[in-house]
């Protein structure tokens, strides 16, 4: 997950599946994986891989918040990033559970974040997520 050349093998893969049509969820499964590599990226603090990976209209809906773009997403996570990451704290921690195709066309990532909460007794949150893309 955390290779380089995986991540070009990923993109290598998405383009051969486009070529085809992307038949039998190939697509949507190399979309999966290749966001959940951008994800993991990300919480590391390095969000290149996401930031081309999503267009400039894309929108964020969740229960908590909401972006309305591809920009305002990448600047909360790397805010949400800044405020787990603060010297002395356990770095967040992003694992992947799976991915998988929903339908056609709708590729799933299930992930689990562990962070540790800015507090006195240094608590450890971990929150399960899925996007759907």
């Amino acid at each position: 997950v955390r290779s380089g050349r995986r991540a070009a093998a990923v993109r290598g893969a998405l383009v051969d599946a486009t070529a085809v049509g992307g038949a039998g969820g190939r697509l949507e499964q190399g979309v999966a994986e290749a966001f959940a590599m951008a994800l993991v990226e990300a919480w590391k603090g390095d969000d290149a891989g996401l930031g081309r990976m999503l267009l400039p209209e894309t929108r964020v809906e969740t229960p908590i918040w909401s972006c309305a773009s591809a920009r305002d997403y990448l600047d909360d996570l790397a805010g949400a990033c800044r405020f787990f990451t603060n010297a002395g704290r356990t770095p967040p921690a992003l694992a992947v559970l799976s991915t998988g195709v929903v339908r056609p066309g709708v590729a799933k990532v299930q992930w689990s974040l562990g962070v540790e909460w800015p507090s006195a007794w240094r608590s450890r949150v971990n929150l399960l997520a899925e996007s759907e893309l």
